[in-house]
């Protein structure tokens, strides 16, 4: 043989050894089976949906707060809305200036009234409106 072929001949086998080390090293040393995969990809999934679906509950109830909130609100406005109303429209109440606030159906009535029997029938407007669960009266008796 030649000693040109000598070369190629130990070039080529050099080629093939370094091939063979760059697929040995690219190679991950996995002895985990297809069905260990298939297994910790399933359990990954399943933690994952856990963690989703959690998630969606605490966002769920959040939006039921926020719906109670202001389902809440919107009731205290129509209380303090229909007092008003009733005081506006009572002879004896209509020149006073009765300020009246609502808090989850606890109405607090603060101002001045002209005088006890005054005070006393803004109590009872206030109590005989739907939704209100107190009364309270701030009311100050000023004589005009």
């Amino acid at each position: 043989m030649t000693h040109s072929k000598q070369m190629n001949r130990v070039a080529l086998a050099l080629l093939v050894a370094v091939g063979a080390l760059s697929v040995a090293c690219g190679k991950k040393d996995d002895s985990h089976t297809a069905g260990e995969r298939v297994d910790a990809t399933v359990a990954e999934a399943k933690s994952e949906a856990q963690e989703l679906k959690a998630d969606a509950t605490r966002a769920g109830d959040a939006a039921k707060n926020r719906l109670e909130e202001t389902r809440v609100a919107v009731s205290d406005a129509a209380i303090v809305a229909e007092v008003n109303a009733k005081i506006a429209q009572d002879k004896e109440l209509q020149a006073t200036k009765i300020d009246v606030k609502v808090n989850n159906g606890a109405v607090v009535l603060q101002g001045t009234a002209p005088s006890d029997a005054a005070v006393l029938r803004a109590v009872s407007l206030a109590h005989g409106t739907s939704g209100v669960t107190s009364v309270t009266s701030e009311l100050k008796i000023v004589s005009s």
